[in-house]
């Protein structure tokens, strides 16, 4: 049953539930399990709110739930574990966020919201949380337990989160549903979801492990009629070939066989007592005679890198990064290298745009909204807008920012960002950037690679061969 025909038509009469008589008394009420309890919400026989008073308060009902296809607790495991995963996914994460965020606004705006990143560790949010878990599974949550508390938002673990309720006819979400160490159902308006990757309008967002972590459904024909299959998930496929590669290349150890023809039990006994404590490589004496059979020596009857090759083309594809492939393959050129990066890097400019507006819709704008005694300037006129630092800089060209600065085309706050970028040395740690360009001191330069120097005053440039003493 697809979602949508869920939405419409609600829960088949097969997975009625059955019959339960709610429970009034506190006490009996804890002896049933969260499964019963949802049972008697979904047909409707109780209210959310006399289930859950504590965790609802002003939902009455639900009447459907959906739970994500592969269970986030275990793509988490696989990127613990697996290091093609991890490598594929830091990676990524680092080439997108890695390089920093920036804001630019009006000149009362900016002050404003730098400084509510800063007390909010907002990028710390971002690059551990937003980014990372909605490329690696597609949904990044967060609990705000008071409305429009923005500095106090708890991040909730992917791995507890199991299902979302939400009104059927309409679609409205009312709750999310996490258990793991500690169950708890949070009403939809607490919880600020970042997805990327839906399909399907789907609720969930789907990340890169999604692929990797579901087990793959495909048809086969028998006797005339089609049945559906299920292969096992990429993942586990390679587990398998590992662990089967493994008692392969065990069972094609050569092995030997020693006979002692004549030998009486006890002299076989001795001999094999010998053989056990033997080191490698160590000959054996004996004064009999003895024949040595050397078994096992036959050569393997698959080719195991081949499949290791396929299996890690298929995890590669899936991650969307050439990061394993250039770590771990010393035939994947320089040139090779460069290409696939730049070719990967270019897949997530459109994520980058996406999640910079998600971001600022959730937390940056309500936030500036719901403080007007510190955000005095209208969110309109405001013109807030979230960047992210290029993930290759271009290669310094001091003269063009420089020439910039001059004829204000950027300002100077502009200037110094682009001049540290650029890995030009400033000489004096001044507030210039928070300061009016007129009023800003003057601040010593020197140009990477030389021993020119140059002074800015205002928005004057004076070339020296050293600095001004």
């Amino acid at each position: 049953m697809t979602f949508m025909q869920l939405l419409h038509e609600g829960v088949p009469s097969l997975n009625q539930a059955p019959v339960i008589t709610p429970v009034k008394d506190e006490r009996e009420k804890t002896r049933l399990s969260m499964a019963a309890y949802k049972n008697m919400i979904l047909h409707n026989r109780i209210s959310i709110a006399e289930a859950f008073p504590a965790n609802f308060r002003n939902i009455t009902s639900a009447k459907l739930s959906l739970a994500p296809k592969a269970p986030f607790s275990a793509q988490v495991s696989w990127y613990e574990n697996d290091g093609d995963a991890r490598l594929a996914l830091d990676w990524t994460r680092n080439s997108i966020a890695g390089p920093g965020i920036y804001f630019t606004g009006s000149k009362d705006s900016l002050p404003v919201i730098e400084e509510f990143s800063k007390r909010t560790h907002l990028y710390q949010k971002i690059y551990d949380g937003i980014v990372f878990e909605t490329i690696a599974y597609g949904n990044n949550l967060w609990w705000m337990k008071e409305a429009n508390n923005f500095s106090d938002l708890n991040w909730l673990p992917i791995s507890d989160f199991k299902r979302v309720w939400f009104e059927k006819g309409t679609g409205k979400l009312i709750a999310y549903d996490l258990r793991g160490t500690k169950s708890q159902m949070l009403p939809a308006e607490e919880v600020i979801h970042f997805t990327w990757g839906k399909s399907n309008s789907g609720i969930y967002g789907l990340g890169l492990l999604y692929a990797l972590t579901i087990d793959r459904p495909y048809s086969v024909k028998v006797k005339d009629q089609f049945e559906t299959r299920f292969a096992v998930s990429i993942m586990d496929a390679k587990s398998q070939i590992l662990d089967e590669s493994r008692l392969l290349i065990r069972r094609y150890v050569p092995r030997n066989i020693y006979k002692f023809p004549g030998a009486t039990e006890k002299q076989l006994d001795a001999n094999r007592s010998t053989l056990k404590v033997l080191e490698p490589g160590e000959d054996f004496v004996v004064g009999e005679g003895a024949e040595v059979q050397e078994m096992g020596s036959r050569g393997r009857v698959m080719d195991v890198e081949s499949f290791m090759d396929l299996q890690q083309a298929e995890i590669l594809k899936a991650l969307q990064t050439p990061a394993p492939r250039i770590f771990t393959r010393p035939d994947f050129n320089r040139a090779s290298s460069e290409a696939a990066i730049h070719l990967a890097k270019l897949n997530y400019r459109g994520y980058q745009t996406i999640m910079a507006l998600e971001i600022t819709s959730k937390i940056i704008e309500p936030w500036w909204r719901s403080h007007p005694d510190i955000a005095i300037e209208p969110w309109e006129s405001a013109n807030i807008e979230l960047h992210w630092n290029p993930m290759d800089p271009p290669d310094p060209d001091p003269q063009f920012i420089l020439g910039a600065l001059e004829s204000r085309g950027i300002t100077l706050k502009e200037f110094r960002r682009n001049a540290e970028n650029m890995g030009l040395e400033l000489m004096k740690d001044t507030d210039a950037e928070r300061m009016d360009p007129e009023e800003a001191p003057e601040m010593e330069m020197k140009l990477p690679g030389t021993e020119e120097w140059v002074i800015i005053r205002e928005r004057a440039v004076t070339r020296a061969s050293k600095p001004a003493q």
